[in-house]
């Protein structure tokens, strides 16, 4: 994968830890709220707010890793040393394939391998 869309994908993901650490710490400030009632004030808006915050940055980093997915397939088939599909309609066939073949759920039907050229 280029490293442009390395980068795009890893602070996407950065932000959306940013986002579930900072809810986190919101809820577990709520563990005060016996000794100090103004910790409530700080976390139930905190929690809200960042929990937003975790959805919206959730949907970005989905429709990144999809494009990211979709621009770039060809590059797992290569790596893999798989033949890609041949036309659009044996891309969902040959795609459950692959998934079987990377969860590690073999069935007679495996990818066609091909060997890398020579150089």
């Amino acid at each position: 994968m280029p490293d442009s869309t390395r980068k795009e994908l890893q602070e996407a993901r950065a932000a959306l830890n940013t986002a579930v650490r900072i809810c986190l710490w919101s809820l577990l400030f709520l563990v005060w709220t016996p000794l100090t009632w103004w910790s409530l004030l700080f976390a139930l808006p905190s929690a809200w707010l960042s929990y937003h915050m975790i959805l919206n940055t959730a949907a970005v980093y989905v429709d990144l890793l999809e494009a990211a997915f979709d621009v770039h397939r060809h590059l797992l088939y290569q790596s893999l040393r798989i033949k890609p599909p041949k036309n659009p309609t044996d891309e969902p066939k040959d795609g459950k394939k692959l998934t079987q073949y990377l969860w590690r759920e073999p069935d007679q039907s495996m990818p066609d391998f091909y060997d890398p050229p020579q150089k």
